[in-house]
């Protein structure tokens, strides 16, 4: 409609009014931002931004709008399938300072962690597009432990969700370890991650065999976890129990992996209890029972 009128502007007028209409689109205050947070991913960071940022800066100045878009988003999409692919797997350390919470020792360097104990947390879904990498980089943490692995608590709060191929490397995971003498306990399991677990692990195969994971409960907190497994360590270092053969068990349970609030007899006719409390702890008194009854 106005073209007839903009005909005769000089072209520095035109240049110098689309300058001012796009002055709006300029944005330095993102940049700076990102550039203050410039530090690992872990210790709360956002380097990765910034180089999605930069790289569609020069992309779209150097080779066109279309390009440093499109390129920005392509690198975005190699990223979630990256982060599919290798979610953040940490090691835990009690930090007395939090009121002994749980974090991630690569982060807090005072968190502390107990002889033959190796507490893990694996933060995202357990799938296909990553059960490879779970099981290398679990196998990878507990031959550098500092010291010798016996007892490996998963941290399963953030996984959200299992499939089969997880399911069969999990299988085969604890077979191995149980083969070592290495034996497993899983805390925070939440929902169908836990019913999971339960259906598949929580059932001895046959007669005269322990379930894969045998413990009190599946909703227990991690400090619940970690202290039942100080106490089958205790009793191990006393004589009591050894490491794990295949098909046997120290713990005493009689290859009964409890549900919460579920009643299991052992095979000498002592009874006891796997009761979980409001919020999700474990009766003391039960796991206490359940180590001091351990073959």
């Amino acid at each position: 409609f106005f073209t007839p009128v903009l005909y005769y502007l000089p072209k520095a007028a035109l240049a110098a009014i689309i300058l001012r209409s796009t002055w709006s689109l300029v944005d330095t205050k993102t940049p700076r931002e990102l550039w203050r947070a410039w530090k690992p991913d872990n210790h709360g960071g956002l380097q990765r931004d910034l180089v999605v940022w930069w790289l569609s800066f020069f992309l779209t100045i150097f080779t066109g709008v279309l390009y440093g878009i499109g390129s920005a988003v392509l690198f975005s999409l190699i990223m979630i399938v990256r982060d599919a692919a290798m979610p953040r797997v940490a090691t835990l350390g009690q930090i007395e300072s939090l009121g002994n919470l749980w974090r991630d020792i690569e982060v807090w360097s005072e968190g502390h962690t107990y002889p033959g104990i190796l507490v893990v947390e694996f933060r995202g879904p357990l799938s296909f597009a990553c059960a490879d990498y779970f099981q290398e980089e679990l196998e990878r943490r507990r031959r550098n432990a500092a010291s010798p692995v016996e007892i490996i608590v998963l941290a399963f709060g953030s996984v959200h969700d299992l499939d089969k191929t997880a399911i069969e490397m999990l299988r085969e995971l604890l077979t191995e370890w149980r083969k070592r003498g290495v034996r497993c306990i899983v805390a925070d399991a939440k929902s169908r991650v836990r019913l999971l677990l339960e259906q598949y692990f929580a059932k001895a195969k046959g007669k005269g065999h322990v379930p894969l994971l045998d413990q009190p409960a599946f909703i227990i907190s991690i400090d619940d976890a970690v202290n039942f497994a100080r106490r089958i360590l205790a009793r191990r270092q006393k004589g009591a129990g050894a490491p794990i053969p295949d098909g046997k068990d120290d713990s005493g349970f009689g290859g009964a992996a409890m549900r919460s609030g579920a009643t299991a007899t052992r095979g000498s006719g002592v009874g006891w209890r796997g009761s979980v409390g409001s919020g999700g702890k474990v009766d003391e008194s039960s796991l206490e029972r359940s180590v001091s009854n351990a073959v």
